[in-house]
């Protein structure tokens, strides 16, 4: 194959095409040899399961750590690769080896295993926080319809948006370029590509090896803060500058060396808009969160600084157990003894925001996707990339194929909580389907054109309690099927897009999504009964254990709750928290002024601004550890900005090749730590403590309160 790396050579995300309309070489390279490429074949559906397996493994197990992590689709790629390649060397027939582990296989396998993993946690999340809560054993049956239906409505949605989301080129996906570099080199023999494999090797090893001390070694790399280093011991100072645990602080000018937490949203591929609309959210949150605790808006000044927990009026823990009854519904007579909880100024806040954000999103992908969506409405011909011609000569997964598996996963889903007895309507559930359907525009759209990831289960939670109140094991169910199943739906079409990169018929992709699909339910099933069965007693407890924690379904369940019983009390009309529900209205309106302007007057610095992006900003900048930020945006302009204008030709090379190669060998530190030294097998040996891995506190050092 041809150069690459003329790939790498993306414009700004608004622009017509993906590729330089002079040069595309994955255009170019269209050849005979690659349309008689195979894909489906037994060695990649084998390597396909073999990792699924692996990866929902993995993915299940994470859930229950005390920091979440997520298993990156580049380290299932990885894996995806060195197995076929190992699979091709073993001696045997034809028909299991036909010659070298191809790039149409690697690709299937790797959609079929990322497929597995990616569903762990949206398909266990209500099942895990019934169980935990309520103690009621899960029942296999029941439980496998509701992982099944909830990701298979997803993908029917996502089938029907592809002539939207999928095959036009200004719907770039710029999460998938590091994969689509990586695999294109891999498989290269020019000279060029064979200088990126070699960098990526050595950027693969050096990260990799470096990332054992921030990860276990030396922790406070983490998190390095001089303003705590060198300023009084205050409360103030700690709630600006620290960003070490979660809830900390807002992380303001502090230095992360660690690329688990710098690299998690992309900083070498979000786009240069993206970045400068980024800094905005970011220093517009600084002073937004500080402000609202110290003039005690929403009367988080007596609260904590940033807490996600349900507080009573004294900032502690909101006993939510006993205000639940074992069917979900209210004791009406211990909320009257408590009285309705608060939230943390700073959280409640960074909710309207992202349910803002979410609207804003909606209505910036109808806006700029109208014609596409008029095309597809009245049966004219959309606009796609030439990669989607290039695919047209292959097998398609057609529309009515879509349609029956929505219709079927529907079925499903209503047959589940009829067996289940979800306290959740007909019309309830309906509706959870329906707006699951338009947030995955928005949600697809979003992650189209900026690589980052709507996070909708705000909204969700907030439309199930107002439409639906007074049952939390509803809302639970509403979330999962209004919210869970976008998500599914948004990284389908991620998928789909990688196989158009890579000119794989979508009749392969989709078939490789739903074998791993079922797959990864039942691996994540069984995998998660047994942790269940073996550490519920860590599971139960606040902090867990040093191995193990319940903290993801503790927190979700708290949403449901406060959703499904308090929704209309604490935001109705007149209540203290009306104005999250207003934040849609503002959110659908706000975007319409800033389209026209990029429309009619696209030098104007303000056509710029993307509102969908600042306002989630809003949200995420107050979620887990905090520190990276700076670092960031430190290197997105780096990349971004002084590469791409001043060393293009390196930018061109190795941007993305170096961004690949940062996930994948973080990746792989990380599940080392983890299963060697952190507890995952069962197993924990604690390093030393000394000044870069103190023993209690924040580790930038920062005056803790707690």
């Amino acid at each position: 194959m041809e150069k690459s790396t003329a790939l790498l050579d993306q414009k700004e995300i608004t622009s017509v095409s993906i590729f330089e309309k002079k040069k595309d070489p994955l255009q170019e390279k269209t050849d005979e040899s690659e349309d008689s490429l195979s894909t489906i074949t037994l060695r990649s559906v084998l390597v396909g399961l073999l990792i699924s397996a692996f990866g929902a493994t993995c993915a299940q197990i994470f859930i229950f750590k005390p920091i979440v992590i997520h298993v990156h689709s580049l380290f299932i790629q990885l894996a995806c690769l060195t197995t076929g390649k190992l699979m091709a060397r073993i001696p045997g027939p034809k028909r299991w080896n036909h010659g070298p582990f191809n790039i149409k296989e690697t690709t299937f396998s790797s959609i079929m295993a990322c497929s597995a993993s990616a569903g762990a946690i949206s398909s266990v999340e209500m099942i895990g926080a019934r169980s935990l809560l309520f103690n009621q054993v899960p029942d296999f049956f029941v439980s496998l319809l509701v992982m099944l239906s909830s990701q298979l409505i997803g993908y029917g949605i996502s089938g029907l948006l592809r002539p939207i989301l999928v095959y036009p080129s200004k719907m770039v996906f710029p999460s998938v370029l590091p994969s689509v570099v990586l695999f294109k080199s891999m498989y290269s023999n020019s000279t060029e590509s064979l200088k990126q494999i070699s960098f990526f090797k050595k950027a693969l090893l050096g990260i990799g090896i470096y990332e054992f001390f921030p990860i276990y070694i030396a922790p406070a790399l983490q998190a390095i803060s001089p303003w705590c280093l060198t300023l009084p011991k205050k409360p103030e100072i700690t709630q600006l500058f620290g960003g070490s645990m979660a809830g900390e602080g807002l992380g303001f000018l502090s230095l992360s060396l660690d690329w688990t937490v710098v690299g998690a949203h992309g900083p070498l591929y979000t786009p240069l808009d993206a970045q400068w609309n980024l800094l905005v959210a970011h220093v517009g949150a600084i002073f937004l969160f500080t402000a609202a605790y110290k003039y005690n808006w929403l009367g988080g000044g007596s609260l904590p600084f940033i807490s996600f927990e349900l507080l009573d009026q004294n900032g502690n823990p909101y006993n939510t157990s006993a205000i639940i009854n074992k069917d979900g519904t209210e004791n009406q007579e211990e909320v009257n003894k408590l009285g309705l909880p608060f939230f943390s100024s700073a959280y409640i806040i960074g909710k309207a925001f992202m349910c803002l954000a979410t609207a804003a999103a909606f209505t910036a992908a109808v806006l700029q996707s109208w014609r596409s969506i008029k095309d597809l409405l009245t049966g004219k011909k959309i606009e796609t990339d030439p990669h989607r011609l290039v695919c047209k000569k292959f097998r398609d997964f057609p529309m009515w194929a879509f349609v029956a598996l929505l219709i079927v996963s529907i079925a499903l889903a209503f047959i589940a909580s009829y067996l289940n007895q979800s306290g959740l309507s007909a019309w309830g559930l309906a509706s959870a389907i329906l707006i699951s359907a338009l947030l995955s525009l928005a949600s697809g759209f979003f992650y189209a054109t900026t690589g980052m990831r709507l996070h909708t289960s705000p909204v969700v939670q907030m439309l199930g309690g107002l439409m639906f109140p007074g049952n939390a094991i509803g809302t639970m169910w509403f979330t999962t099927f209004g919210s869970s199943t976008a998500s599914q739906s948004t990284l389908m079409l991620k998928e789909l897009k990688l196989g158009q990169y890579m000119h794989l018929s979508s009749f392969a992709v989709v078939i490789g999504q739903l074998i791993g699909t079922v797959a990864g339910v039942l691996v994540n099933f069984v995998v998660f009964l047994s942790i269940l069965s073996s550490e519920r007693e860590a599971l139960l407890k606040p902090e867990g254990s040093s191995a193990f924690s319940g903290m993801h379904f503790t927190s979700f369940e708290a949403q449901s709750i406060t959703w499904g019983i308090f929704g209309k009390r604490l935001y109705g009309s007149g209540t203290r928290y009306s104005f999250v529900p207003y934040s849609l209205l503002f959110g659908f309106l706000l975007p319409i002024p800033f389209h026209f302007l990029k429309k009619y007057y696209p030098k104007m610095i303000l056509s710029n601004i993307n509102i969908a992006l600042i306002a989630g900003t809003f949200y995420v900048s107050i979620q887990g550890v905090t520190s990276g930020a700076t670092m960031k945006l430190l290197i997105g302009f780096t990349s971004q900005l002084f590469l791409r204008k001043y060393h293009k030709s390196w930018y061109e090379r190795y941007n993305y090749i170096l961004s690949a190669a940062l996930d994948g060998g973080t990746q792989m530190a990380i599940l080392m730590c983890t299963f060697l030294f952190q507890g995952g097998a069962g197993l924990t040996v604690l390093f030393p403590n000394y000044f870069l891995n103190p023993a209690g506190g924040p580790r930038d050092y920062c005056y803790n309160n707690r």
